[in-house]
């Protein structure tokens, strides 16, 4: 069996359907209707893309299209190739509507199905190094951008061959775990639905170059990563998730012991009865 990893450049999850994007996208609303969606991935470290381990998974079966144009030439050779995992990075520029961005996932499916024999069965993993484009000349006045939940959630959903039916997987992972998920699925099936079924963190950070965030299922904290003995005081908000999907309202002065406790040992654990403030 075979694994096509599919990694768009940028991508952000909320953008489909599948996340509650409210577009209609058709390839990629196809696809995830039979597939294993996982509802909260993020991006592990901004400055580490995805692609790069990948690139050494897949040895020589790496190819980068800049364009639609590029796709079809670069499907087929990986298709050509005799090995096991294929990696594709559509580097497609960072205002591709996503409209265009749907059809050029159409037509990269379109152009493995065609290269490849219908007998060999593939397993197909569409991902992203980053989730919404981040505007670099912005980040100097509001760093706290770069770890927002639209920045850093990026999509993760992986299709068996002959799978029908669509199944949420909805553990905490970051984006440097999908690599394990690849090799995985490259072993067996059994190997991939260990990675599939098991128990998911309960706390993850992610982190830009300035700022840190830790996510867990009730909430999204972002703060200023720690720097020289400046004296400065550090940014830190609080989200409350999932209701507040755009990290509009900050509630960090309403749960100080909350803020206390991270503080102290680094976890972030909120009251449980209907997020009381402590």
């Amino acid at each position: 069996m075979r694994t096509f990893v599919i990694v768009f450049q940028h991508l952000p999850a909320s953008e489909l359907g599948a996340y509650g994007g409210s577009r209609s996208l058709t390839a990629f609303d196809e696809f995830t209707s039979c597939a294993d969606v996982y509802d909260w991935v993020y991006v592990a470290d901004r400055t580490h893309p995805l692609t790069q381990e990948l690139n050494g998974i897949s040895r020589a079966s790496f190819r980068q299209a800049n364009s639609i144009e590029e796709i079809d030439d670069n499907v087929q050779e990986l298709a050509s190739g005799s090995s096991s995992v294929s990696t594709l990075l559509l580097n497609l520029p960072s205002d591709t509507p996503i409209a265009e961005i749907d059809r050029a996932f159409a037509s990269t499916l379109n152009s493995w199905k065609t290269a490849t024999d219908s007998n060999e069965p593939t397993t197909v993993v569409v991902t992203a190094n980053l989730g919404e484009h981040i505007d670099v000349d912005a980040l100097a006045t509001h760093p706290e951008r770069s770890v927002t939940e639209a920045a850093a959630h990026i999509p993760l959903i992986i299709q068996q061959p002959g799978q029908d039916v669509s199944r949420r997987r909805s553990r905490l992972l970051t984006s440097d775990s999908i690599p394990s998920a690849v090799r995985a699925i490259s072993e067996s099936t059994g190997s991939y639905l260990n990675f599939r079924d098991e128990a998911g963190a309960t706390q993850i950070e992610y982190q830009s170059r300035s700022m840190q965030a830790i996510r867990t299922e009730q909430a999204l904290l972002i703060r200023s990563r720690e720097s020289d003995e400046s004296g400065e005081s550090h940014f830190l908000s609080l989200y409350l998730k999932p209701e507040d999907c755009w990290e509009v309202l900050d509630v960090a002065s309403q749960y100080p012991l909350v803020v206390e406790h991270f503080l102290e040992t680094g976890e972030l654990t909120l009251p449980q009865q209907g997020h009381q403030a402590s």
